[in-house]
């Protein structure tokens, strides 16, 4: 993908780009040695335990010690994918935006966003935190505004607009066709998925 090496901090794949294992030394495929994104634990070659590095991780207030989304906040936080809703809080419970998600799924791709640049949304103007990522998402084919030249970036993403940005940035970004992993089943509340986004959902 970027066509070269990537150092990344301990034990650590970082996106699609790294090549090999820093502590096994093993060539990266795709089967039996793989990191899906940043959750995975263990390497399936060497065995390691994969942390993230103490020198980015930060404690936040409503993230207990015993959580058991703590290793994830502090992993994602440590490596950019977010950061906290304050210099002590993380807010693990409050709802995502628009924004915050394509942000994230921005970050996750290493993309070099520019929040001086007009989004084309009146709702996303040139200085705002959020600008660059809603224009790189659109961009990339990741995700549309909602009409009447207006993005929505401060308005709640339900579940079915993440499946959808999610197969969107899967296929025009890391140019990956997901695979099926189980079969699709009928849920009992499948008429209130947007026919927009079955497709994704499914």
């Amino acid at each position: 993908v970027c066509g070269e090496v990537r150092e990344v901090a301990d034990h650590v794949y970082d996106n699609a780009c790294d090549k090999f294992c820093n502590i096994c030394n093993a060539e990266r495929t795709v089967e039996p040695h793989k990191y899906d994104n940043a959750f995975d634990a263990f390497c399936n070659i060497c065995k390691a335990e994969r942390t993230p590095p103490n020198t980015a991780t930060r404690s936040f207030v409503d993230v207990p010690a015993n959580a058991w989304y703590k290793y994830y906040v502090d992993y994602a936080v440590a490596y950019g994918l977010f950061s906290g809703t304050s210099d002590t809080t993380f807010s693990p419970n409050a709802d995502m935006t628009r924004a915050q998600f394509v942000q994230v799924l921005a970050n996750l791709s290493g993309a070099k966003l520019d929040n001086s640049k007009a989004s084309g949304f009146s709702d996303a103007p040139a200085g705002k935190w959020f600008t660059g990522a809603v224009k790189w998402a659109v961009d990339n084919g990741i995700a549309k505004g909602i009409g009447k030249g207006m993005f929505n970036p401060t308005g709640k993403i339900d579940r079915q607009q993440m499946c959808m940005m999610l197969v969107n940035y899967a296929e025009n970004c890391k140019k990956t066709t997901l695979k099926e992993k189980v079969a699709y089943k009928t849920f009992a509340d499948d008429k209130e998925i947007a026919g927009w986004a079955k497709t994704a959902v499914i």
